[in-house]
C-alpha cells in the first residue's frame, strides 16, 4: 500500500484513497493505536492537515504538495524500516528555492538552520521573524510568504501544519 501511495503521489493522482486504506489496515493490526503513540498515524494527521490547508494560490498549493510528499516518503521509511532511496523527482517549490538562496547567500542565516528544524526551539520563532524581515528587507517576496505562512500556523497553534511548513527546513543543504 504504502508503495501505491508513493506510485500514486510521484503521478499526480489521487493518492488519499490508498493512504487512507493504509491507515485502516494500521489499525486493524493496532487497534487501540493513538496519534501520539503510532508516528505512523500522527504523520498520516500531518498529511491531511496540510492536505486540508486553504491555499490562497498556486505557489501556496505547490508547497503544500511538496511537504505532504516529504511526510509520504517518511511513511515508507517507518513503514519498512529503510531509507528511502530515490529521490522526490519534483522540483522544489518557488517558495522552497527562494529560501534556500538566500540561506545560502547570507552564512549568519544558514547557521539558524538548527532552530528552523526543531518548532519547539525557543529560538524558532524569533529566527522565523528574522527570516521573514529580511525577506521584507530585500524584497523576497516568496520567503516572505512561506514565513508569514509559518507564522500564522504558529501563532494559531496548528502545530501539524507547522510542523509540516517546515520539513523542507530539514532538507536544506549549505552549498
Amino acid at each position: 500500500l504504502i508503495e501505491k501511495i508513493i506510485n500514486n503521489y510521484m503521478n499526480d493522482i489521487d493518492y488519499k484513497k490508498s493512504l487512507d486504506e493504509l491507515i485502516e489496515e494500521y489499525k486493524k493490526i493496532y487497534p487501540d493505536a493513538k496519534i501520539s503513540q503510532h508516528r505512523i498515524i500522527w504523520r498520516y494527521e500531518v498529511i491531511n492537515k496540510l492536505y486540508s490547508y486553504n491555499s490562497k494560490n498556486n505557489d501556496q498549493k505547490d508547497l503544500i504538495n511538496y511537504c505532504i510528499g516529504i511526510e509520504i516518503f517518511k511513511l515508507y521509511e517507518l513503514v519498512n524500516n529503510t531509507k528511502y532511496s530515490i529521490t522526490m523527482n519534483k522540483r522544489n517549490p518557488k517558495y522552497i528555492s527562494a529560501l534556500y538562496r538566500m540561506l545560502n547567500r547570507n552564512n549568519d542565516l544558514a547557521q539558524m538552520i538548527e532552530f528552523l528544524k526543531n518548532i519547539d526551539h525557543p529560538l524558532f520563532y524569533s529566527s522565523i521573524c528574522k527570516l521573514y524581515n529580511l525577506a521584507v528587507k530585500y524584497d523576497n517576496k516568496n520567503v516572505k510568504e512561506y514565513m508569514k505562512m509559518i507564522k500564522e500556523a504558529y501563532s494559531s497553534r496548528r502545530d501539524e501544519v507547522l510542523y509540516g511548513l517546515t520539513l523542507p527546513f530539514k532538507k536544506y543543504i549549505k552549498k
